[in-house]
């Protein structure tokens, strides 16, 4: 059995959510843009994506996925969350306690450091904790 590929950079699994595009009766649809869309103005919980159409866009890519899961439901965790600033098109309204907690959080974080000068907000909290923001 031959040794499984290399694991794709990031920026494969960025360029597939933003990129990929179905051919329907109304021309050209981008179905994970509309998620990403929603997900951004909280209208949508979660992105699902279909396998089969990753398969279609990179065979190779599918395939890891299958061989691991795991990572790379991780990897595609990190490309939404880079990609969801260019898909807010407006404020969200729709905060919560969540969100309240966070950002009060993050500027305490910030008052205590020296100089106001605060870490990145990844590298104190795990970026599950802030998928929200």
């Amino acid at each position: 059995r031959p040794p499984p590929p290399p694991p794709p950079h990031p920026e494969k699994a960025k360029r597939f959510l933003r990129d990929f595009c179905r051919h329907g009766a109304d021309g050209k649809e981008f179905p994970y843009r509309q998620q990403l869309a929603l997900l951004a103005h909280r209208e949508l919980r979660a992105v699902w994506v279909s396998l089969s159409d990753v398969a279609e866009e990179d065979p190779a890519l599918a395939e890891a996925v299958v061989e691991n899961g795991r990572r790379y439901q991780q990897l595609f965790s990190d490309a939404v969350q880079e990609l969801l600033p260019d898909f807010r098109q407006r404020p969200v309204s729709q905060r919560d306690a969540l969100d309240v907690f966070i950002e009060h959080r993050l500027l305490l974080e910030q008052r205590g450091r020296e100089g106001g000068a605060a870490r990145p907000p990844h590298q104190m909290y795990p970026p599950e904790l802030l998928r929200r923001l």
